[in-house]
């Protein structure tokens, strides 16, 4: 019997603070986690969260905090996929666009996530044999067989979904 921690890794990705711990309101190139997609919490903390794991190459298991957005562009990863997670910054709704986004409540203005899986990268070794159990749905294209890739470069969106009201 194999038993895992729940405590987490301890690597939490948190793009929307800077070094300091203070708030940002702007993304960057730079905040970008990609890594294989290896587990989902549901139900944690106080607001009963998902927390998303990502797993780099290297082996550093790096946890996400879901979001509206993160959590239903997740539903449609399959576990062991090769992702990318780019937080774009903060994002206004329209009842909030004529105040500075600092001054917006939380209900005015939301983290504006973008997901992208990386088809042709190869699935994480415990789940590319069916080994691991998926605990969360799979994707619409999972029936389809993975094809070998040297480098995850070929990041595309999950999905672009234009009807949004802002």
């Amino acid at each position: 019997m194999a038993f895992e921690s729940t405590k987490g890794s301890g690597n939490v990705w948190n793009p929307t603070q800077d070094a300091e711990g203070n708030p940002k309101f702007v993304g960057t190139e730079k905040d970008i986690l990609d890594g294989y997609y290896i587990h989902k919490k549901e139900g944690v903390g106080q607001n009963n969260s998902n927390v998303y794991t990502l797993e780099t190459e290297e082996g550093v298991k790096n946890e996400v905090w879901g979001t509206k957005l993160l959590n239903d562009e997740f539903e449609k990863i399959r576990l062991g996929k090769y992702c990318r997670i780019q937080w774009h910054g903060k994002k206004q709704v329209k009842s909030c666009v004529n105040k500075p986004i600092e001054k917006c409540k939380s209900t005015e203005a939301f983290q504006n996530y973008e997901v992208f899986v990386d088809d042709a990268h190869p699935m994480h070794p415990n789940f590319a044999g069916g080994i691991a159990q998926q605990s969360a749905a799979p994707a619409a294209n999972a029936n389809q067989a993975s094809k070998p890739a040297a480098t995850p470069t070929t990041f595309k969106p999950v999905a672009q979904d234009d009807s949004l009201p802002f």
